[in-house]
């Protein structure tokens, strides 16, 4: 058996300006807990673009790596690899839908 859980909101904003600050992923670090350090190529999110992130907890610096698989810009959805701390790995999705002209749903998972 497993369990699988998407966190979701409704944030007030259009989804041109969500999904462009979600699909940069040099932008990251403006909202995510994690500073950017490495973007390749840099720009807008393409199939095979890697960032790797680091965070501070515990007294230590952890890396995470991620790595773009999937991009449907007309769905507005992104979906990477993520290498985390201590070997761990998963698939992610990103995805946006718009709720009405100035607010969209949100869903990482």
């Amino acid at each position: 058996m497993s369990l699988n859980l998407c966190p979701a909101a409704v944030v007030e904003a259009p989804i041109e300006i969500v999904w462009d600050l979600l699909s940069h992923l040099g932008r990251y670090g403006e909202w995510a807990d994690g500073q950017v350090q490495h973007v390749e190529p840099e720009g807008p999110a393409v199939v095979g673009q890697t960032m790797t992130v680091t965070s501070r907890a515990f007294g230590r610096t952890w890396s995470v790596s991620f790595k773009v698989e999937v991009v449907k810009l007309e769905r507005h959805q992104l979906g990477m690899h993520v290498i985390l701390p201590l070997g761990l790995q998963m698939d992610e999705y990103l995805s946006c839908t718009p709720v009405t002209e100035t607010s969209c749903r949100v869903q990482y998972g």
